[in-house]
């Protein structure tokens, strides 16, 4: 969130936000698997195979819910976002609070709560005034880059298979449950590290979950709820605030 939505006067440390937007964007973009190019038979299909088509029938969907987590340095952060092409909802939340945003074709919003609005502030004075803004929504652009990632189309995009790519391998695990849906783990190898991808066994076959191959799980991001309708309504307009120097 950048710092022309604030009062010049209120010198806020806007690095919570920044760190929420990255943990957006580290979701989304996880594991891009470059090396996974390549009631029906598609357990019985080659690897690279069962990742075309997982791939494909993914970039076919209308909407989906995107649920991840992210742990580093700067702590624990947790993405919950629901997003077709035109609308988007969600929540996230961090060590330095919460906040949620609203995406239509009106226009874009984000409550936040007060932990959240605290933790920007720079003095404790500060701190004490923007602690009102807790619970109220205020309006944002649409080039933020936390309310970008709400580009449905941009996301699909992503689940794409690199033809150039045949020296990688994939292993192909057990059925196993994701969010109930039986699933097939497809693991390979990207440019930085080993990455595993669950396809749902029957079709269509969509993506439900992507994590590193490794003990912790984190970051890991789950899909689910494809082509369900996403109703983000635009907030009462009693409930909207503007923030001085906005």
């Amino acid at each position: 969130m950048g710092a022309h939505h604030f009062s010049r006067g209120t010198h806020m440390n806007t690095t919570p936000s920044r760190r929420a937007a990255a943990a957006v964007t580290a979701v989304l973009a996880l594991c891009a698997c470059d090396n996974l190019s390549s009631g029906d038979d598609f357990l019985d299909e080659k690897p690279r195979s069962m990742a075309k088509t997982a791939f494909a029938d993914t970039r076919k969907a209308e909407s989906m819910r995107i649920q991840g987590s992210l742990e580093g340095d700067d702590g624990f952060v947790r993405v919950d976002l629901r997003l077709d092409d035109t609308s988007c909802y969600g929540r996230i939340k961090s060590e330095d609070g919460d906040f949620q945003i609203i995406r239509n074709p009106e226009g874009a919003w984000l409550q936040a709560d007060e932990h959240f609005w605290r933790a920007q502030a720079s003095t404790f004075e500060v701190a004490d005034k923007v602690a009102a803004y807790g619970g109220s929504w205020m309006v944002v652009e649409k080039k933020e880059k936390f309310i970008e990632q709400c580009d449905l189309d941009a996301l699909l995009r992503e689940f794409k298979v690199n033809n150039l790519d045949t020296k990688g391998t994939i292993d192909v695990g057990d059925v196993e449950k994701i969010g109930g849906v039986d699933a097939v783990p497809l693991t390979g190898r990207t440019k930085k590290e080993e990455c595993t991808v669950w396809v749902a066994v029957e079709a269509p076959h969509r993506v439900v979950k992507i994590a590193p191959t490794d003990d912790h799980g984190l970051p890991d991001a789950l899909f689910f709820d494809y082509d369900v309708h996403v109703l983000a309504e635009t907030p009462d307009s009693k409930d909207i605030i503007t923030i001085p120097g906005g």
